[in-house]
């Protein structure tokens, strides 16, 4: 069974990217990229840390920060991101 459990965060709130009225249809080439890139982050944390072996456990947040140093958390979700 495969579980497909994966959250955005923006000015709406939370929601389920995969189930409900927020749901993404992803195409096959877009999971492939999804995939590369939570490798490429494991293996730059791995190198980074020192580590030969890393194991993500859902759930896993992926962030970029864009722009402002002074950003602060506006609830209790933000302290994730």
């Amino acid at each position: 069974m495969i579980f497909k459990i994966g959250f955005r965060k923006d000015g709406g709130g939370i929601s389920n990217i995969f189930e409900g009225p927020n749901a993404i249809d992803f195409s096959q080439d877009e999971y492939r990229v999804y995939g590369e890139m939570f490798d490429k982050i494991k293996q730059r944390i791995m190198e980074v840390n020192g580590l030969s072996t890393l194991y993500f456990t859902a759930p896993t947040f992926v962030a970029r920060t864009v722009g402002d140093l002074d950003w602060k958390p506006q609830d209790d979700h933000d302290e994730y991101w």
